[in-house]
């Protein structure tokens, strides 16, 4: 099935030129390709046509041939470009016209198509091999209007294979959440899927990291294009989220994925299972949810790639994605990366945080020296170029927090929850404060914040740690291990990990497996007792201190 996009808007620009020009490619390039593939024009339907043919070989061959040659033809005015989509299936035969769901099928494919390009289910991949198999991209699996199950489907788009990397952006990307499909066949659903979309874009709008496409926008998109290349095209979207809500009884599930539409690759996908109860609370749960996966899982995709030209966006991201990983040293890294976006645009508060969370040097990783003044200007400069930016107001409470002044760190933390309630990482250090107060019930809440809002973010180790140090502090050494080793379970890598392992233990008269885990930390960074001193954020008691940094020598940490 074929069919000529934006057909109505050209007959209403120039009837009789469009006319024209339909005709001259219907006789010239659609009919004389089909018949070279053997097969035959069942009907035609004013702006396209359904064929059919012996072979799925000769279908495919004869689609391609038309699309290159359109794509390929000169044309005056406007170019008339086709989109379709191909099943294989069979068919009853009446009249010379063809009848079956088959048909119905390639309806649907043609309508989800990309303009100038061909759609093909699953079952006609099958049949292709060789170099035309490789012709086509797994589109994943689609919801078609009317079809009662979702259909796997391979993309044609124009090119002969598929480009190694996406086109670099020039600006943040654009995000738009869509519409949520209603699969529960009851219309009283329709007010959860419509809210936690609305709930959905305001949240993710807080993080500043990319443009969030208002929700009437993109209902309005949505409404008037039928697939989802389609409406992000319209609303100049790189990235979409889709989903969809179903309610059996008392449990409803919720599935979502975030799309690259640049490349169709499916970045992140997950469902939720909840009780209905309240609806506002359980809406709320999910929202966060979704969202505590979701930025996690963008940030995930930007891991180093092959590209070699990427916009200061891209290079903040991946800045941040090797910022984020504890098991490697990749700080240094990450610096090189953030330095590369701030050549391309001196604003990027993404990348001025960046800065400044190296400069921070939060996980204490080797061959990165610690500079709390620098991390300080970097943040402030953040915080100049966007003083909306929560991630600006966190990232200047973390480099206070590691100049240790805990109050300005508390208020500076307090500031990026007010403009972004769901940042892991403003709770994670709020965690942090606590535990070096000795709060224990504060430093649990704080840390159960981050586990609830995001289980997958960066931060959870770092908000795990934060209960252990808590209970080192009042004295519950066997509380302080028992979390000191879940956070290690987690980065088993992890500096102050290990520290607070060993002391806890050295204070539970385990010396010698004390003495093992030092070790171990030496292993990974020969530190001293005057750099222990100099360096790290002492707890509030200065007491407990010197029995932190006396366990930790009698464990082995040298001396001198």
């Amino acid at each position: 099935m074929a069919d000529v996009v934006g057909y109505s808007a050209a007959m209403g620009r120039d009837e009789a030129g469009t006319l024209a020009q339909l005709f001259e490619i219907q006789s010239g390039v659609v009919d004389p390709a089909i018949a070279a593939a053997g097969g035959r024009v069942v009907k035609t339907t004013g702006d396209g046509f359904l064929a059919e043919f012996p072979s799925v070989v000769g279908a495919v061959d004869a689609a391609l041939a038309i699309q290159r040659v359109l794509a390929d033809r000169p044309a005056v005015g406007a170019p008339m470009v086709m989109r379709m989509g191909l099943h294989l299936a069979d068919v009853v035969v009446r009249d010379g016209d063809i009848f079956g769901d088959g048909v119905n099928l390639a309806a649907r494919l043609e309508q989800a198509a990309d303009p100038g390009g061909l759609l093909i289910s699953e079952s006609a991949r099958q049949a292709l091999v060789g170099d035309l198999a490789d012709e086509f991209l797994s589109g994943g699996e689609l919801r078609l209007k009317n079809i009662d199950r979702p259909v796997s489907v391979w993309r044609w788009t124009g090119a002969t294979e598929r480009p190694p990397e996406a086109p670099a952006v020039t600006e943040r990307p654009k995000i738009a959440v869509l519409p949520f499909e209603n699969l529960s066949g009851d219309p009283d659903q329709e007010h959860l899927a419509s809210g936690v979309v609305e709930d959905l874009t305001t949240t993710l709008s807080r993080f500043h990291w990319f443009r969030v496409v208002a929700r009437l926008s993109s209902e309005a998109a949505a409404a008037g294009a039928g697939h989802r290349d389609q409406i992000a095209g319209l609303l100049g979207a790189d990235y979409v989220v889709v989903g969809s809500v179903r309610r059996a009884g008392d449990r409803i599930r919720i599935a979502a994925q975030l799309v690259d539409t640049r490349t169709s690759d499916h970045i992140w996908a997950d469902r939720f299972d909840r009780s209905v109860g309240d609806l506002f609370e359980l809406q709320d749960d999910i929202v966060r949810s979704i969202v505590g996966a979701l930025v996690p899982g963008l940030l995930a995709s930007f891991q180093p790639r092959r590209r070699t030209s990427v916009s200061s966006w891209e290079q903040a991201m991946r800045g941040w994605s090797l910022a984020f990983d504890q098991e490697r040293a990749t700080l240094g890294e990450a610096r090189e990366a953030f330095e590369a976006a701030l050549d391309d645009d001196a604003s990027n508060t993404l990348a001025l945080c960046g800065l400044a969370f190296v400069h921070s040097n939060p996980y204490y990783q080797v061959g990165v020296e610690r500079d709390a003044e620098a991390a300080l200007v970097w943040a402030n400069r953040a915080l100049d170029a966007d003083d909306g930016d929560a991630f600006a107001w966190a990232l200047a409470g973390i480099a206070t927090f590691h100049s240790s002044d805990l109050p300005g760190a508390e208020r500076l933390l307090t500031k990026a929850l007010q403009r972004n309630p769901s940042l892991a990482i403003a709770h994670a250090y709020l965690a942090r404060i606590a535990s070096f107060r000795h709060d224990v019930d504060a430093a649990e809440r704080w840390a159960a914040n981050v586990v609830e809002l995001s289980p997958s973010d960066p931060s959870v180790p770092l908000a795990i740690l934060s209960r252990a140090t808590a209970r080192f502090g009042v004295g519950d050494y066997e509380a302080a291990l028992a979390s000191a080793n879940e956070a290690l379970r987690l980065v088993p890598s992890n500096p102050s990990g290990l520290r607070v392992k060993a002391a806890s233990l050295e204070m539970l008269g385990r010396h010698d497996e004390a003495a093992a885990v030092i070790d171990r930390l030496l292993e990974l960074d020969p530190v001293r007792m005057p750099w222990l001193r100099a360096e790290l954020t002492p707890f509030e008691d200065p007491g407990v201190w010197e029995t932190y940094l006396g366990a930790l020598e009698r464990a082995g940490v040298p001396a001198t």
